[in-house]
């Protein structure tokens, strides 16, 4: 996976109230920790560069840390973890995950369905992808940025697993190996459930009819 270069700075100030100067000024507050740091740092980052370079990637992308402190420049980070204002969308806080070179780390990675499956083609199913990512384990610069699986071979009701994906050597696989990824869905299938369940539904509907005409009837009875 190739590096994104993003600069960092580090933050003096704490508190909520120091946090919210910074974003009413388009900076984003944060912390980097983890790899060799003993102590959490508290950081901030300009909006511009989350908007075009962090916002844009995923949770396994490697940044390259630039900055004006020896400390921060050079190191190599994922973020872990991002507080988003709910009804606007913006970032609130981010957090760095340090990293360390030699030291493995473990990473959810994209699955990116490729091929088309013939029962498709032909218009007999349904493609339903059930996952979209899966959890690896590998030195930080040897992290795929996605994972392929070919689904040119998935006929009508077959599924393909986690177990299914081919991973380079040096990528380990972290996931329930039997965890469905991908099924090819049969549409008369779909069609056959689709009318058990609208005739199940008006079975219920008319015996709750019937049981409520009943019970008027023996109410009625009661009151003469």
């Amino acid at each position: 996976m190739e590096t994104i270069e993003i600069q960092i700075r580090k933050r003096a100030g704490h508190g909520s109230g120091e946090a919210g100067r910074l974003r009413r000024s388009g900076i984003i507050p944060g912390v980097l920790y983890g790899g060799s740091f003993d102590e959490a740092v508290s950081v901030e980052v300009d909006h511009l560069v989350y908007e075009h370079k962090i916002s844009r990637t995923g949770s396994s992308q490697i940044f390259v840390l630039q900055s004006d402190d020896s400390d921060l420049s050079g190191q190599m980070a994922l973020v872990r973890d991002m507080q988003i204002e709910p009804i606007k969308g913006k970032a609130l806080h981010i957090d760095f995950l340090a990293l360390k070179t030699g030291e493995k780390i473990r990473v959810e990675v994209p699955i990116k369905i490729t091929g088309q499956s013939p029962a498709v083609k032909l218009g007999e199913a349904v493609l339903s992808q059930m996952i979209n990512d899966v959890e690896v384990e590998c030195l930080p610069r040897e992290i795929p940025s996605e994972i392929l699986l070919d689904v040119s071979n998935l006929g009508t009701g077959d599924s393909l697993t986690i177990g299914d994906l081919v991973l380079p050597p040096e990528v380990e696989l972290k996931s329930d190996t039997h965890i469905a990824v991908v099924t090819a869905l049969s549409k008369k299938r779909m069609a056959a459930d689709a009318d058990a369940a609208d005739a199940a539904g008006a079975e219920g509907a008319e015996a709750g009819a019937e049981g409520a005409a009943a019970e008027g009837g023996a109410a009625g009875d009661a009151g003469e």
